[in-house]
């Protein structure tokens, strides 16, 4: 059984956000014989604004209500649906609102104006069903504090979203930027510590050792030097002779034995040269202590994985490893374990060296053999000895045809030309730590092996923690944006001194009979 009118006063959104009017679903309301959409003078004024908002979808839904009201002047409705329910549209700006509520609703606002009119309406018309049409939630929770009902429009009369002109670019660009990285390299750039350890950073402790002190040094080479005290003797100052030891040579050889005196020459050179230089020597290793203990910590180091996972080559990769902070880096020299630090002052030549060396001998003279038999003799005895070695078995005869053997010259290799797919130091392989370094490649190729990139990290010892960033960035000729990963570095430094350990080595020699 159907009812009178239902008298919908529409806010601005039915015409700008909802499809056509003739397009929507009125059958909700079929129990009503009539639905009445009344336009009333606030949402006039509001579609008369919107209308000149450029050629946008508001813009342009603003204009054609506009029209539409234009052509309904000398109508009274205009026919939206003929039946369940009929749908009539109105323009009716004579209403007004009602001025006992300024205090409670601001009429400079259009929402408020639109709730004024409605409640005019109502007390106008108290036995007529008139309610709210909007989309908006304001006027919707306004209208419920002033007792009018109110009706949100569906979501199923709404149009779909615009697309702004920006947005259509927008997406056209990123459609384009999704299109061109088909034809790019990609990476994929990961971390690990020196336990093999994927990480997102660095932490890490290290280990520095301070040098003696002046009078730590003095203390030690005044222990050598009252435990090997330069010699005072150097042995009988007379010559001496005596028979030499009864062997088969000797015997042939008619040879006595001879003792000579060391010389003033050699007493002197040990005085004035050997032993000083062995004092020098002991003291300078003392005091370079600190560094042989530092080569001998492990150096810190960090690797970067780095592995194109695209679809192309990358053609002419830069890989640039920078250190930010208090800190530098190098790439591992791959030399000699054995091998002196790059970079670290060597000034004894021989840092390795984890023993001082023992104290020189003092001169005591010499004993040396001396034939004293006649010349032929002495010929006679030699005749006889070889005859007798020449019957020996393994007697080592020269080869008579050894020196007409060719003379082989060692061949020359000229250098082999540079791999294209394998990466090189630019310019060179840094020898000395730096802020930072970088490897190139003439095509790095996809779906390759993973690159292991290795860094020493080389701190700052004049402070107890490091912080910073590695950073590991990779350019190539065909990729438009360059891809980076930044690892935090955070290493706390603990000074030793090096006292102890070269305390050790002094007993050390101390203790060698």
């Amino acid at each position: 059984m159907t009812t009178s009118t239902l008298y919908y006063f529409v806010d601005t959104n039915l015409f700008i956000q909802c499809h056509p009017l003739e397009q929507l679903d009125w059958s909700p309301w079929h129990k009503f014989e009539q639905v009445r959409l009344i336009v009333s003078s606030p949402v006039l004024r509001e579609i008369d604004l919107l209308k000149t908002k450029g050629n946008n979808r508001v813009g342009r839904r603003a204009r054609a209500a506009s029209a539409m009201f234009r052509g309904m002047i000398d109508e009274t409705h205009k026919l939206v649906r003929d039946e369940c329910p009929r749908v009539v549209l109105s323009v009716e700006p004579q209403h007004t609102y009602n001025r006992d509520l300024e205090g409670r609703l601001n009429y400079q606002e259009r929402d408020d104006q639109l709730l004024g009119i409605i409640h005019e309406f109502v007390r106008s018309n108290p036995s007529s069903d008139v309610r709210l049409l909007t989309h908006d939630t304001t006027p919707m929770y306004t209208a419920q504090g002033l007792d009018l009902i109110a009706e949100l429009i569906s979501d199923d009369w709404l149009l779909p979203l615009e697309t702004t002109e920006t947005e259509r670019k927008l997406a056209a660009l990123e459609a384009e930027n999704a299109r061109l990285k088909t034809t790019e390299p990609s990476f994929s750039i990961r971390c690990k510590n020196q336990s093999d350890t994927v990480v997102d950073r660095c932490c890490a402790s290290y280990t520095w050792y301070e040098p003696l002190t002046d009078a730590e040094v003095d203390g030690l080479m005044e222990r050598l030097k009252v435990h090997f005290p330069m010699a005072t003797d150097f042995g009988p100052k007379e010559p001496t002779a005596r028979s030499a030891p009864s062997t088969v040579a000797n015997r042939l050889f008619a040879t006595i034995r001879i003792f000579t005196p060391a010389t003033d020459k050699e007493i002197e050179k040990y005085r004035e040269e050997t032993y000083p230089q062995w004092l020098d020597h002991c003291e300078v290793m003392l005091r370079e202590h600190h560094r042989t203990l530092q080569h001998e910590t492990p150096v810190l180091e960090f690797t970067f994985l780095a592995e194109n996972i695209g679809t192309r080559p990358a053609t002419d990769a830069l890989i640039t490893i920078e250190a930010r902070g208090k800190f530098q880096i190098k790439p591992p020299s791959y030399n000699d374990p054995d091998e002196e630090q790059e970079g670290e002052d060597d000034t004894t030549g021989n840092l390795e060296a984890k023993e001082l060396p023992r104290p020189p001998i003092a001169p005591r003279g010499h004993w040396k053999d001396e034939i004293v038999g006649q010349p032929g003799e002495v010929l006679r005895n030699l005749n006889k000895l070889a005859s007798s070695l020449e019957g020996l078995p393994g007697f080592a005869h020269i080869d008579p045809g050894l020196v007409e053997k060719p003379f082989a010259l060692p061949s020359f290799n000229p250098p082999a030309s540079r791999d294209p797919n394998a990466f090189y130091y630019k310019p060179d392989l840094p020898s000395m730590p730096q802020d930072s370094f970088a490897l190139e490649c003439a095509q790095w190729r996809h779906d390759n092996q993973v690159e292991h990139f290795v860094v020493e990290i080389h701190v700052s010892t004049d402070q107890d923690e490091v912080k910073g960033l590695l950073v590991c960035r990779i350019q190539a000729g065909n990729l438009s944006k360059s891809v980076s990963s930044c690892i935090p570095i955070r290493i706390a430094i603990t000074h030793v001194s090096a006292f102890e350990a070269a305390r050790s080595m002094v007993e050390t020699l101390v203790g060698i009979p």
